[in-house]
């Protein structure tokens, strides 16, 4: 049987079998990008610096609440910067005087090993010349001096028996003789035991010149050049955190674009996550469907062409396309998916918020 032979209704059905399937949804005309703003600090409202339909770019200040003028801050904000300020300073300084310090001190050390040196020798010479008694040769400073004051205490305890006894009393001039010998060994090995402390304190001087020369001799520590960053960075940091609450009482365009809605008024008191304006992309303005079931859903994918008509438009149709497909179904009653259509003009006219008829036309 030939095309020509086939029934009327035969016919339809084949072309309508052939022919692709068109998928219809309801949409919304919304901006690409938009954003209900809040302050992040809670405080009253001083100045409303934008109005409703104003473009504004971003960055720009919407909305001040009291005592965040940057040119007249509330006196406690501004006196905790100007701490942070000065505490940066200070720390900067520090940082920078670092070379300089480490060189003082390198000379400081030469100086204080010099004086050791020169010290030790002097207190070595001194030792090597005492005339010490046989009894003290064999022992060390400590122990010669506590016998030297062993011996001494018993001399003069021997010596006050015959104290008062007449100058001409042999014991009583042999008893003073022994004191007087007694005495003159102690006082040496009080001068030994001076000496040799002396002598330990000057070595362990010499040591920590010495070492303190070979800490600086080169500039300044990395443990310092650490300790200091540390302190700059966090003074940074608090300056930042001081900055940071003045900063907080504007509320500043995110990006550039129109201010759709205004909620506030001035002297209201309002806190921070509470909507209070609302900010959109008018130039870039796309179509989401309100009604794609999930039976259509499957038939469509990204990059179909899609056709566009609108409510408010009746003699305008556009052309567009699929750019995103929702993995998930939309709130609400029955199982529909939010597909995004980009449209390939924007007719003059559009707002936001308008309805849109879309055929979108599946390629496979």
């Amino acid at each position: 049987m030939t095309e020509k032979d086939q029934a009327p209704e035969e016919q339809q059905q084949t072309e309508t079998a052939g022919a692709a399937t068109v998928v219809s949804a309801t949409g919304v005309i919304v901006p690409q990008k938009y954003a209900n703003l809040s302050v992040k600090a809670a405080g009253v409202v001083a100045e409303i610096l934008v109005t409703e339909g104003e473009y504004v770019q971003a960055g720009q200040p919407l909305v001040r609440l009291a005592g965040g003028d940057p040119q007249n801050p509330s006196s406690e904000i501004m006196a905790a910067i100007q701490a942070r300020e000065l505490e940066v300073e200070a720390a900067q300084q520090a940082l920078d005087n670092l070379d300089e310090q480490a060189q003082s001190l390198a000379l400081q050390a030469e100086q204080a090993l010099s004086n050791a040196i020169s010290q030790i020798r002097d207190l070595q010479y001194q030792l090597e010349n005492l005339d010490l008694p046989e009894s003290q040769e064999s022992l060390d400073p400590l122990e010669a001096y506590d016998q030297a004051l062993e011996t001494y205490q018993r001399a003069q305890e021997a010596f006050a028996v015959y104290q008062d006894e007449p100058a001409s009393n042999s014991v009583r001039r042999q008893r003073k003789e022994d004191l007087d010998a007694a005495k003159e060994d102690y006082d040496l090995a009080v001068t030994r035991l001076q000496l040799s402390l002396a002598l330990d304190l000057a070595e362990a001087n010499r040591d920590k010149a010495r070492r303190d020369w070979e800490k600086y001799r080169n500039g300044p520590t990395a443990s310092d050049l650490l300790q200091a960053a540390r302190r700059l960075n966090s003074a940074k940091a608090n300056l930042e955190a001081a900055q940071a609450v003045l900063n907080d009482l504007t509320l500043r365009a995110p990006f550039a674009g129109t201010v759709s809605e205004v909620n506030l008024r001035v002297g209201e008191w309002i806190t921070p996550g509470v909507p209070v304006m609302i900010l959109a992309d008018l130039e870039n303005l796309w179509i989401e469907t309100t009604d794609l079931n999930e039976i259509d859903m499957v038939q469509i994918s990204v990059a179909d062409p899609v056709t566009v008509s609108f409510d408010a438009l009746p003699e305008t149709m556009i052309s567009g396309r699929v750019i995103s497909i929702a993995n998930k179904a939309s709130p609400g009653v029955g199982v529909n998916y939010r597909v995004i259509i980009a449209m390939d003009e924007t007719p003059p006219g559009l707002r936001w918020g308008m309805s849109a008829f879309v055929d979108i036309q599946p390629r496979r």
